[in-house]
């Protein structure tokens, strides 16, 4: 006799080391990705008789879950199936604070995920299981080819017509390994039911303050940084300095300990009354996500990540 219930066959998280709560954007706005099924997995859902539910960090699909004679809880889903799941950007700036190449197209279906791979990484710590080749993005966890990105879309259908981040594919093949298979070869299944994970990383960036002269009385004198790097200057014209930092800095939503830049500078004259050079400071704001950009180096061909900062005094 068998006792049939519904319960989690495999759940699906993206965790975010942006985020001060390691996992989406807070303060009740909206999570970074809206998750769908593509259509040829909507009919394998119905067909099996699973369910998809969407959850503030991912997604969860539940099975049809028996107990045999035995108490081995069962499954009737053949092995071999493949359920692909649709991952649609929601947070423009996603691309901007994680370590994401930054001429990322979120128009684009760039990114494929899929626990077909096996990571050392994952080995290694099970409570990590990224489902690409680690999300500090290598190139071959892109859609390089039209071909290959053709025929992602070709999957997708009407879904394809919306910008599109990537793709999970899951496959039930009993002979991966314990950390990601979904069922056994003889349907049953595991106690621990597994949580895939997609570890984005935050971005690092040379952060570079372009600080512009509006009048010729101001003398800048230096800038700083608590908790930063060094910076160097670099005189840009008599009207515009520029302080870019010496390396890479974290770009985080709530850094701890947190960062201060401090800009220190001189006014010969106030109100039209010579004071000789007053020294005055001033606080920086920090770089948002709009102000990262690549440049390519012109000697050396390397690509460095900046986030820069323009302020007039």
């Amino acid at each position: 006799m068998f006792k049939s219930t519904y319960l989690t066959l495999f759940s699906l998280v993206v965790e975010n080391t942006y985020y001060a709560n390691q996992t989406g954007m807070t303060n009740g706005e909206a999570a970074d990705f809206n998750w769908l099924p593509a259509p040829g997995t909507v009919e394998m859902l119905k067909r099996y008789g699973l369910l998809f539910r969407p959850t503030a960090t991912g997604f969860l699909v539940l099975a049809d879950i028996r107990k045999n004679e035995a108490g081995n809880r069962t499954t009737q889903l053949p092995n071999g199936v493949k359920l692909l799941f649709v991952m649609r950007l929601q947070n423009s700036a996603l691309p901007a604070l994680t370590d994401l190449p930054t001429n990322t197209d979120v128009r684009m279906p760039l990114f494929f995920f899929t626990n077909q791979h096996i990571h050392a990484e994952a080995e290694v710590n099970r409570g990590n299981l990224p489902i690409t080749k680690a999300l500090a993005v290598k190139p071959d966890d892109q859609l390089q080819t039209a071909d290959q990105r053709t025929a992602l879309l070709n999957q997708l259908g009407a879904l394809a017509n919306d910008p599109v981040f990537g793709a999970v594919e899951l496959v039930l093949d009993p002979t991966q390994p314990a950390i990601y298979r979904i069922t056994e070869a003889d349907h049953t299944l595991s106690m621990e039911r597994p949580v895939f994970k997609i570890p984005f990383q935050h971005r690092k960036s040379r952060w570079r303050y372009d600080i512009n002269l509006s009048r010729s009385d101001v003398a800048i004198d230096e800038l700083s940084g608590q908790n930063l790097p060094s910076f160097s200057r670099q005189n840009l014209a008599t009207n515009r300095v520029r302080f870019v930092g010496d390396a890479v800095a974290d770009i985080l939503e709530k850094p701890d300990p947190k960062p201060t830049v401090t800009l220190a500078y001189r006014v010969n004259v106030v109100d039209d009354l010579p004071l000789s050079g007053t020294a005055l400071e001033r606080i920086l704001p920090y770089p948002t996500p709009e102000s990262v950009s690549s440049e390519i180096d012109s000697a050396t061909q390397a690509l460095t990540v900046y986030s820069t900062v323009s302020i007039t005094i």
